[in-house]
């Protein structure tokens, strides 16, 4: 019986030992699907939600039918897919305008997993005249949001003209840096509270602060 003990005992300790490593991959695709979700029902609420006229480009939710509302996905090698492309469908779904947008090179952008994307425009082709929201997703791909002068022009004027930016992940760093969050309520991936400078941090899946 000893040695039955020994022999079985490494082999079910293993099996636990993947057993947990698979329940963490499951929760943590769990976490991220549930966070980029509350993401998206807040685009949709900025685009839709309001009555505010003066939030909407002094149209009353109404008269939102015949409205185009432009939102532009920035997108950078390292992005975070789910991040990025489960909110495009459902704002496109929602009837609202999407442009994704690469700040590379060429227009493919690969993501965090090799997911390889076509964006409609590069950055340079934007029309910031028709910008409603800029959207900023996280991943690895933030540094490179962060390294952008045009990224950084981009959140410039949507900040001037009380544009809306939303940010995911790691990516509200990116307005933590600008001095942006000051005295404003965000949240973040853990470990990037730091960043946010002045900010008053939430622990909250999504947070909205003005526009």
């Amino acid at each position: 019986m000893k040695q039955g003990i020994k022999i079985y005992l490494p082999l079910a300790v293993n099996e636990l030992k993947r057993h947990l490593a698979y329940k963490g991959a499951f929760y943590l695709w769990i976490f991220i699907s549930l966070f980029s979700s509350f993401i998206s029902y807040f685009l949709w609420m900025a685009v839709y939600g309001s009555s505010d006229k003066t939030a909407l480009g002094g149209l009353s939710q109404n008269e939102m039918v015949v409205y185009i509302f432009m939102v532009y996905v920035i997108l950078a090698d390292g992005f975070e897919e789910i991040e990025a492309i489960e909110p495009i469908d459902i704002l496109r779904r929602s009837g609202v305008e999407v442009q994704t947008v690469s700040i590379m090179d060429t227009l493919e952008v690969k993501g965090a997993h090799s997911i390889k994307v076509t964006a409609d425009i590069s950055i340079n082709n934007i029309d910031i005249d028709k910008m409603d929201m800029l959207f900023l997703p996280g991943g690895e791909g933030y540094q490179l949001l962060d390294a952008s002068n045009e990224v950084h022009a981009l959140i410039n004027h949507a900040v001037a003209y009380g544009k809306y930016i939303a940010a995911i992940c790691a990516a509200p760093s990116i307005l933590g840096h600008k001095g942006l969050l000051e005295g404003k309520k965000a949240v973040c991936f853990p470990g990037f509270e730091e960043q946010l400078t002045g900010a008053e941090i939430l622990n909250s899946a999504v947070v909205t602060d003005g526009n």
